[in-house]
C-alpha cells in the first residue's frame, strides 16, 4: 500500500496527506469532545429541530392542500414557507458552524453583534445567502441551456455532457468559495469572506474534494443506517411498494418527528466533522495558524 502511495506524483501525495490529516483531526475532535460540542450547540440545535418540524409540517400541509385543490393562494403559501425555511435554516446553520469554529480555534466565544448572534455567524450567514442566490441563478441558467439543447434536437450525449459539466462546475465553485468560509469568517478583517475563501482555496481543490466526498459519504451512511434501524424497530412506517406523490407527503407527515430527529442527529455529526476538517485544513495551509 505504501509503495502504491509513493508511486504517486508529489502533488497527489501532498493532497492525500492534507486530506488524511484533516479527516483524522475531524474524527478525533468529534470522539474527544462530544459533551463540549453538545453544550455549545444545544440551543441552536433545539431551535433547529423545532423550526425544521414546524416548517416541514406547514410545507407538507399546504402542499397537500394545493395538490387536492390548486390555487394561487396555496401556491404562494407553499413558496413562502419554502423561502422562509431556507432563510431560517441558513441562519441556524451559520450559528452552529460559527460556534464550532470558535471552539476549534480555542476561543471562548465572540461577543454578540446583533440579536445575540456573533459577528462571525452573521458573516457566514451573509456569505451563504449570496452563495445560495448565485447557485440558484446558475442552476436556472443550466436548466435553460439543457432545455434549449433538447428543443433544438441536440443528441442525448451532448445533453448529458452539458449536464455533467454543469455539475462539475458547481462542485468546483462550491469547493473554492464555500469550504473555508468558517475559518475565514473567524479571522475576517474587513475584506469579503468569499473573496478570501476563494484565494485561500487556490491549489487545494483535490484535498477539498476528497474531504467533501468522504464526509458526505459518512453522513449519508449514518442517515441511511439510522433510518433502517428506525424502520426495523417500527418507529418509522414502512414505505409501500407503490406510492403516489400525495401519498408520499402523507407518509412524511406521519413520520415527521422521527424524520426530523434523524436528520438533526446526522446534521450535527456531519457538520461537526466537516467544520473541524475545514478549520484544520485552513490551519495547515495558512501562513499563521489561528489562535
Amino acid at each position: 500500500m505504501s509503495g502504491n502511495v509513493n508511486s504517486l506524483p508529489q502533488s497527489a501525495r501532498h493532497s492525500l496527506f492534507l486530506a488524511g490529516d484533516a479527516l483524522a483531526f475531524a474524527f478525533g475532535f468529534l470522539v474527544r469532545n462530544p459533551g463540549t460540542i453538545l453544550r455549545r450547540l444545544a440551543v441552536p440545535a433545539l431551535l433547529g429541530c423545532i423550526a425544521l418540524y414546524v416548517l416541514l409540517w406547514g410545507y407538507c400541509t399546504q402542499l397537500a392542500d394545493f395538490i387536492g385543490l390548486p390555487s394561487e393562494g396555496l401556491a404562494s403559501r407553499v413558496m413562502g414557507i419554502a423561502a422562509a425555511a431556507i432563510l431560517i435554516m441558513l441562519l441556524l446553520n451559520a450559528i452552529v458552524v460559527a460556534r464550532l469554529g470558535e471552539l476549534l480555534a480555542a476561543r471562548a466565544g465572540a461577543s454578540s453583534a446583533f440579536l445575540g448572534i456573533s459577528a462571525t455567524a452573521w458573516r457566514i450567514y451573509a456569505a451563504d445567502l449570496r452563495l445560495v442566490l448565485a447557485f440558484g441563478i446558475f442552476g436556472v441558467a443550466m436548466l435553460f441551456a439543457v432545455n434549449l439543447l433538447i428543443r433544438f434536437g441536440a443528441p442525448p450525449i451532448m445533453v448529458a455532457l452539458v449536464s455533467f459539466a454543469s455539475w462539475l462546475l458547481l462542485l468546483w465553485l462550491l469547493a473554492r468559495c464555500w469550504f473555508f468560509l468558517v475559518p475565514v469568517s473567524l479571522d475576517a478583517r474587513g475584506e469579503s469572506v468569499l473573496t478570501v475563501s476563494w484565494r485561500r482555496s487556490e491549489g487545494l481543490l483535490f484535498p477539498i474534494l476528497l474531504i467533501l466526498l468522504v464526509l458526505a459519504g459518512v453522513t449519508l451512511f449514518l442517515l441511511a443506517g439510522s433510518e433502517l434501524l428506525l424502520r426495523a424497530a417500527g418507529i418509522l412506517s414502512p414505505v409501500p411498494a407503490m406510492l403516489s406523490f400525495a401519498g408520499a407527503i402523507g407518509l412524511y407527515e406521519r413520520n415527521l418527528w422521527p424524520f426530523v430527529l434523524l436528520v438533526s442527529v446526522a446534521y450535527l455529526v456531519g457538520t461537526s466533522l466537516m467544520t473541524a476538517a475545514r478549520v484544520k485544513l485552513y490551519q495547515d495551509v495558512a501562513d499563521t495558524p489561528m489562535a
